[in-house]
Protein backbone atom coordinates (compact mmCIF):
# COMPACT_ATOMS: atom_id res chain seq x y z
CA UNK A 1 0.00 0.00 0.00
CA UNK A 2 1.24 3.22 -1.17
CA UNK A 3 -0.09 6.64 1.20
CA UNK A 4 0.21 10.36 0.76
CA UNK A 5 -1.17 13.11 2.76
CA UNK A 6 -1.98 16.16 1.50
CA UNK A 7 -3.85 19.41 2.43
CA UNK A 8 -7.17 20.71 0.39
CA UNK A 9 -8.06 23.87 -0.68
CA UNK A 10 -10.04 24.87 2.31
CA UNK A 11 -6.93 23.43 4.42
CA UNK A 12 -8.56 19.96 5.71
CA UNK A 13 -5.62 17.40 6.33
CA UNK A 14 -6.24 14.23 3.42
CA UNK A 15 -4.74 11.04 3.33
CA UNK A 16 -4.76 8.83 0.17
CA UNK A 17 -4.30 5.73 0.05
CA UNK A 18 -3.00 2.85 -3.20
CA UNK A 19 -4.57 -0.27 -2.92
CA UNK A 20 -4.20 -3.10 -4.56
CA UNK A 21 -7.73 -4.65 -5.47
CA UNK A 22 -9.56 -1.83 -5.52
CA UNK A 23 -11.72 -1.09 -7.84
CA UNK A 24 -13.21 2.65 -7.69
CA UNK A 25 -12.66 5.34 -5.44
CA UNK A 26 -13.84 4.56 -1.76
CA UNK A 27 -14.02 7.96 0.04
CA UNK A 28 -14.45 8.88 3.70
CA UNK A 29 -15.10 11.41 6.71
CA UNK A 30 -14.72 11.25 10.72
CA UNK A 31 -13.65 13.54 13.14
CA UNK A 32 -10.63 11.01 14.49
CA UNK A 33 -9.26 9.88 11.01
CA UNK A 34 -10.07 12.95 9.25
CA UNK A 35 -10.56 12.92 5.32
CA UNK A 36 -9.17 9.64 3.56
CA UNK A 37 -9.50 8.59 0.07
CA UNK A 38 -8.74 5.13 -0.92
CA UNK A 39 -8.47 4.23 -4.46
CA UNK A 40 -6.90 1.50 -6.96
CA UNK A 41 -2.89 1.97 -7.69
CA UNK A 42 -3.22 2.72 -11.11
CA UNK A 43 -4.57 5.74 -10.15
CA UNK A 44 -2.56 8.82 -9.46
CA UNK A 45 -1.93 10.99 -6.99
CA UNK A 46 -2.61 13.81 -8.58
CA UNK A 47 -6.37 12.61 -9.87
CA UNK A 48 -6.97 11.68 -5.94
CA UNK A 49 -6.20 15.19 -4.99
CA UNK A 50 -8.39 16.80 -8.02
CA UNK A 51 -11.23 14.41 -6.89
CA UNK A 52 -11.02 15.79 -3.03
CA UNK A 53 -10.96 19.18 -4.06
CA UNK A 54 -14.03 18.60 -6.15
CA UNK A 55 -16.10 16.92 -3.16
CA UNK A 56 -14.76 19.66 -0.70
CA UNK A 57 -18.42 20.76 -0.09
CA UNK A 58 -19.41 17.41 0.72
CA UNK A 59 -16.30 17.20 2.48
CA UNK A 60 -17.06 20.58 4.94
CA UNK A 61 -20.33 18.96 5.33
CA UNK A 62 -19.35 16.40 6.99
CA UNK A 63 -15.99 16.90 8.25
CA UNK A 64 -16.06 17.80 11.90
CA UNK A 65 -12.70 18.57 13.82
CA UNK A 66 -11.72 16.24 16.09
CA UNK A 67 -12.11 17.53 19.55
CA UNK A 68 -8.87 17.57 21.67
CA UNK A 69 -9.38 16.15 25.59
CA UNK A 70 -7.09 18.49 27.63
CA UNK A 71 -5.81 17.95 31.05
CA UNK A 72 -7.58 18.97 34.08
CA UNK A 73 -10.82 18.48 31.28
CA UNK A 74 -14.06 16.89 33.61
CA UNK A 75 -14.95 13.65 32.10
CA UNK A 76 -19.04 13.05 32.95
CA UNK A 77 -20.42 13.79 36.25
CA UNK A 78 -17.37 12.74 38.93
CA UNK A 79 -13.58 12.67 37.18
CA UNK A 80 -11.20 15.13 35.86
CA UNK A 81 -8.44 13.47 33.82
CA UNK A 82 -5.02 14.28 34.15
CA UNK A 83 -1.63 13.47 31.79
CA UNK A 84 1.84 12.63 33.49
CA UNK A 85 4.70 12.14 32.10
CA UNK A 86 6.51 8.81 33.15
CA UNK A 87 10.25 8.59 32.57
CA UNK A 88 11.80 4.86 31.19
CA UNK A 89 8.36 4.18 29.74
CA UNK A 90 7.60 2.75 26.36
CA UNK A 91 3.45 2.80 26.52
CA UNK A 92 0.90 4.66 27.41
CA UNK A 93 -0.85 3.50 30.26
CA UNK A 94 -3.80 4.89 33.00
CA UNK A 95 -5.43 4.41 36.24
CA UNK A 96 -8.99 5.20 37.11
CA UNK A 97 -9.57 6.37 40.35
CA UNK A 98 -13.07 7.09 42.23
CA UNK A 99 -12.78 10.92 40.66
CA UNK A 100 -9.83 10.71 38.43
CA UNK A 101 -8.53 9.55 35.52
CA UNK A 102 -4.65 9.54 35.25
CA UNK A 103 -3.24 9.23 32.22
CA UNK A 104 0.80 8.20 32.00
CA UNK A 105 2.69 9.07 28.33
CA UNK A 106 6.20 8.40 27.69
CA UNK A 107 8.03 11.18 27.35
CA UNK A 108 8.64 11.31 23.31
CA UNK A 109 4.30 11.74 23.27
CA UNK A 110 2.46 14.85 23.93
CA UNK A 111 -1.14 15.34 24.90
CA UNK A 112 -1.91 16.26 21.19
CA UNK A 113 -0.71 12.81 19.54
CA UNK A 114 -3.30 10.97 17.88
CA UNK A 115 -2.30 8.02 19.50
CA UNK A 116 -2.52 9.45 23.11
CA UNK A 117 -5.92 11.23 22.31
CA UNK A 118 -7.34 7.98 20.68
CA UNK A 119 -6.03 6.09 23.57
CA UNK A 120 -7.30 8.84 25.97
CA UNK A 121 -11.02 8.45 24.70
CA UNK A 122 -11.00 5.17 24.76
CA UNK A 123 -10.52 5.27 28.70
CA UNK A 124 -13.01 8.13 29.02
CA UNK A 125 -15.77 6.50 27.18
CA UNK A 126 -15.72 3.29 29.46
CA UNK A 127 -15.55 5.53 32.17
CA UNK A 128 -18.73 7.84 30.90
CA UNK A 129 -20.67 4.41 30.40
CA UNK A 130 -19.89 3.44 33.70
CA UNK A 131 -21.10 6.46 35.04
CA UNK A 132 -24.01 6.33 32.48
CA UNK A 133 -24.90 2.68 33.44
CA UNK A 134 -24.90 3.44 37.21
CA UNK A 135 -26.88 6.86 37.13
CA UNK A 136 -29.26 6.57 34.11
CA UNK A 137 -31.23 3.81 34.44
CA UNK A 138 -32.29 4.46 37.75
CA UNK A 139 -32.83 8.37 36.90
CA UNK A 140 -35.41 6.95 34.13
CA UNK A 141 -37.06 4.85 36.45
CA UNK A 142 -37.78 7.65 38.74
CA UNK A 143 -39.12 9.91 36.48
CA UNK A 144 -41.01 7.65 34.99
CA UNK A 145 -42.93 6.67 38.41
CA UNK A 146 -43.82 10.27 39.58
CA UNK A 147 -44.49 11.50 36.01
CA UNK A 148 -46.94 7.96 35.43
CA UNK A 149 -45.51 6.82 32.44
CA UNK A 150 -44.29 3.11 31.70
CA UNK A 151 -41.12 1.71 29.51
CA UNK A 152 -40.14 -1.80 28.35
CA UNK A 153 -36.51 -1.41 28.47
CA UNK A 154 -33.53 1.09 28.60
CA UNK A 155 -30.28 0.63 27.15
CA UNK A 156 -27.12 2.83 26.98
CA UNK A 157 -24.87 3.14 23.78
CA UNK A 158 -22.61 5.56 22.43
CA UNK A 159 -24.69 7.09 19.69
CA UNK A 160 -23.20 9.90 17.37
CA UNK A 161 -25.75 12.54 16.85
CA UNK A 162 -28.71 11.53 18.96
CA UNK A 163 -29.37 11.82 23.01
CA UNK A 164 -31.77 9.13 22.95
CA UNK A 165 -34.23 6.89 21.06
CA UNK A 166 -37.58 5.13 21.77
CA UNK A 167 -39.14 2.35 19.89
CA UNK A 168 -42.58 1.56 19.43
CA UNK A 169 -42.30 -1.40 21.97
CA UNK A 170 -41.32 1.62 24.51
CA UNK A 171 -37.75 0.49 24.14
CA UNK A 172 -35.80 3.48 25.00
CA UNK A 173 -31.87 4.00 24.47
CA UNK A 174 -29.86 6.39 25.91
CA UNK A 175 -26.66 7.86 24.62
CA UNK A 176 -23.91 7.56 27.58
CA UNK A 177 -22.46 11.22 26.27
CA UNK A 178 -25.88 12.18 28.55
CA UNK A 179 -23.34 12.17 31.53
CA UNK A 180 -21.53 15.06 29.87
CA UNK A 181 -25.09 17.65 30.35
CA UNK A 182 -26.14 19.57 33.27
CA UNK A 183 -28.85 17.57 35.36
CA UNK A 184 -31.67 19.64 33.80
CA UNK A 185 -30.68 18.59 30.60
CA UNK A 186 -30.57 14.87 31.19
CA UNK A 187 -34.18 14.76 32.58
CA UNK A 188 -35.17 17.01 29.49
CA UNK A 189 -33.74 14.44 27.43
CA UNK A 190 -35.16 11.50 29.70
CA UNK A 191 -38.75 13.10 30.09
CA UNK A 192 -38.40 13.53 26.25
CA UNK A 193 -38.08 9.92 25.45
CA UNK A 194 -40.55 8.97 28.13
CA UNK A 195 -42.93 11.16 26.48
CA UNK A 196 -42.48 9.00 23.16
CA UNK A 197 -43.84 6.23 24.70
CA UNK A 198 -47.37 7.75 24.82
CA UNK A 199 -46.29 9.89 21.46
CA UNK A 200 -44.09 8.46 18.60
CA UNK A 201 -43.85 11.60 16.49
CA UNK A 202 -42.91 14.75 16.98
CA UNK A 203 -46.22 16.53 16.56
CA UNK A 204 -48.47 19.09 18.13
CA UNK A 205 -49.72 16.99 20.58
CA UNK A 206 -45.95 15.79 21.40
CA UNK A 207 -44.83 18.77 22.48
CA UNK A 208 -47.93 19.80 23.79
CA UNK A 209 -47.16 16.86 26.31
CA UNK A 210 -43.77 18.45 26.80
CA UNK A 211 -44.66 21.46 27.92
CA UNK A 212 -47.61 20.26 30.77
CA UNK A 213 -44.17 18.30 32.16
CA UNK A 214 -41.91 21.07 31.43
CA UNK A 215 -43.43 24.78 30.92
CA UNK A 216 -39.78 25.42 30.00
CA UNK A 217 -39.51 23.06 27.58
CA UNK A 218 -38.72 25.94 24.78
CA UNK A 219 -35.60 27.47 26.76
CA UNK A 220 -34.09 23.71 27.30
CA UNK A 221 -34.70 22.63 23.37
CA UNK A 222 -32.64 25.69 22.49
CA UNK A 223 -30.17 25.05 25.59
CA UNK A 224 -29.28 21.56 23.88
CA UNK A 225 -28.18 22.83 20.68
CA UNK A 226 -25.50 24.01 22.12
CA UNK A 227 -24.11 20.78 23.03
CA UNK A 228 -22.77 17.79 20.80
CA UNK A 229 -22.64 14.53 22.13
CA UNK A 230 -18.75 14.02 21.82
CA UNK A 231 -15.66 15.44 23.87
CA UNK A 232 -15.16 19.11 24.23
Amino acid sequence: MSVKKIILINKYDATIYKKRGLKSLRLTVSPINGVRLSMPYWVSYKYGEAFLNHRIDFIEKHYTKATIISDNQIIGKQHKINFINKLGSNNITSRVLSNRIIIYLPIFHTIKDDIVQNYTKQIAIKVLRKEANEYLPKRLKELSLSLNFSFNSVKIRQLKSRWGSCDTNKNITLNLFLMSLPDNLIDYVLIHELSHTQILKHDKNFWLLMSKILPNVKSLKNEIKLFQPTFG
